[in-house]
């Protein structure tokens, strides 16, 4: 019975050898794998940023529109609430009046 287990022992120590080697050779393998995808990676990835820079340039006009209509109406608002703020300071009640009555009229 010793002899068996000794026998088994002998083996199974025999056996490390090609095990390690497999072990080695199939992680060899798998890292080649890897380096052999990444070149793939890198053109989908490059692929992919371009198509978004492509697609951000081409908002970019009407981006630009859609802001300077905004800014513009923003501005046109505001001057008109300014100018109607400076007009009712500076007439008096009585000509304001008078100046929608000269309105009315000329319509």
């Amino acid at each position: 019975k010793v002899t068996e287990t000794v026998e088994g022992v002998q083996t199974e120590v025999k056996a490390i050898p090609n095990k390690i080697k497999k072990a080695a050779d199939d992680k060899v393998q798998q890292v080649q794998d890897e380096v052999r995808s990444i070149p793939n990676k890198i053109s989908k990835n490059i692929a992919e940023t371009t198509d978004q820079i492509v697609t951000e340039i081409k908002a970019t006009p009407e981006k630009i529109t859609n802001n300077t209509k905004k800014a513009v109406d923003g501005t046109v608002s505001r001057l008109e609430k300014e100018v109607q703020e400076v007009t009712s300071k500076l007439l008096p009640k009585s000509e304001g009046a008078r100046d929608e009555k000269a309105k009315t009229n000329l319509q």
